[in-house]
């Protein structure tokens, strides 16, 4: 008797299962690509708060009766507010 039922390919079930597994493994890294991209963000920001900070003080040196600058290199926080105090009268 001739076996009327040849397989021929895959079923529907065995390729959802692929497909699944595909998406699973595809998703993995999602989470780390997400951390690094705000770690960039935050070394951005930092960096630029260091730029604004050196030129504040060096604008605060080239014309010291304007005011006086906070070098905040020296709080030890990475990411502070610039603040500037007004000189002496």
């Amino acid at each position: 008797m001739p076996d009327r039922h040849k397989r021929n390919g895959f079923s529907l079930i065995e390729l959802l299962l692929v497909v699944a597994i595909i998406l699973i493994i595809a998703a993995m890294p999602i989470p780390n690509l997400l951390r690094a991209r705000i770690a960039a963000n935050e070394s951005s920001a930092v960096a630029s708060i260091r730029t604004v900070n050196t030129a504040t003080i060096s604008y605060d040196s080239a014309y010291p009766t304007v005011g006086h600058a906070v070098d905040l290199t020296k709080l030890g926080e990475p990411v502070a507010l610039l603040q500037i105090r007004q000189a002496p009268a």
